[in-house]
């Protein structure tokens, strides 16, 4: 009741989750050099299950579990995030972060057309420049110009396919915290369907986990990455609970520039005028966002 009666604290929240989740695609990067992305990605989403189990005693509420909202969580956990993390890491490992980052950052595109049409809420003039700003900030620092088509084509369906599970998740995540204002409860579920979805898949193509677990190494940066989400996802859902979806999900789609920027502080990064330009831009969008 607090968060939900503290709005202004929505476009904060949002900024610390794509904090986290730009942090933790260095880790995902690393993580690509030794493992697939069909298993990594549910490692991640594991970790991240068991780490709101943990917190159980913080969030558990037995009748919660007769919530109508609990259906919306779990219907947002068949597509986001094992659909979404799946096509994203594929993508990246496809066609590079160049390319993924750039279809990647449409999201909010598609998250302002479900949040209007399913939830009602109102799309501003502020709102809607600040939404085109961050997402044109985000395309530019990463679009190329030349590219074979064949690339093009994996991009599309890849990258954009990702934007979308993602936007039908986290709207989905605020059309069941109207019902059940429960954050940490909404995450759990929404990421232990999703868990169950990805180990089964892992089942049925034959991938042990546990195996690289213990055998390679590089398979941890997994784990840290899905420690990185359940922390950036517990930001999330807060800033959903206590902002509309249309403030919260452009914000949280600047993890782009988050990603950038600790990559320049790690010095794996040069920064450039381009890189400068995109960053001005879009932040530039998600201040005009913030404030309407």
């Amino acid at each position: 009741a607090l968060m939900a009666s503290l709005p202004h604290l929505a476009p904060l929240l949002a900024l610390a989750a794509a904090f986290c989740f730009g942090a933790g695609w260095h880790l995902i990067r690393r993580g690509l050099d030794h493992l697939d992305s069909q298993r990594g990605s549910a490692i991640s989403i594991t970790t991240t299950t068991l780490c709101f189990a943990l917190m159980a005693p913080l969030w558990f509420e037995a009748q919660d579990w007769r919530n109508p909202g609990l259906f919306a969580f779990a219907a947002a956990g068949l597509v986001h995030p094992v659909l979404s993390r799946y096509l994203g890491y594929e993508a990246n490992r496809r066609v590079g972060p160049t390319l993924s980052m750039t279809f990647d950052s449409t999201s909010p595109l598609f998250a302002a057309a479900l949040s209007i049409g399913l939830l009602g809420e109102s799309l501003s003039p502020g709102i809607g420049v600040g939404t085109l700003l961050t997402v044109g900030g985000v395309m530019f620092l990463y679009w190329t110009p030349v590219a074979p088509a064949a690339v093009m084509q994996a991009a599309v369906l890849l990258a954009l396919g990702a934007a979308l599970f993602r936007a039908v998740g986290m709207v989905g995540g605020k059309l069941g915290l109207v019902l059940l204002p429960n954050p940490l409860m909404a995450a759990f579920v929404t990421f232990a369907v999703s868990m169950l979805l990805a180990l089964a898949a892992c089942r049925f193509r034959r991938r042990a986990l546990l195996r690289p677990l213990c055998t390679r190494a590089g398979s941890w940066w997994f784990v840290g990455s899905g420690l990185m989400s359940a922390l950036a996802s517990v930001c999330l859902y807060l800033a959903l609970l206590s902002g509309d979806a249309l403030v919260v999900i452009p914000i949280v789609s600047a993890t782009p520039l988050f990603t950038l920027m600790v990559g320049v502080l790690l010095g794996l990064e040069v920064l450039t005028r381009r890189i400068a330009l995109s960053v001005v831009v879009a932040v530039a969008g998600v201040g005009l966002v913030s404030l309407s």
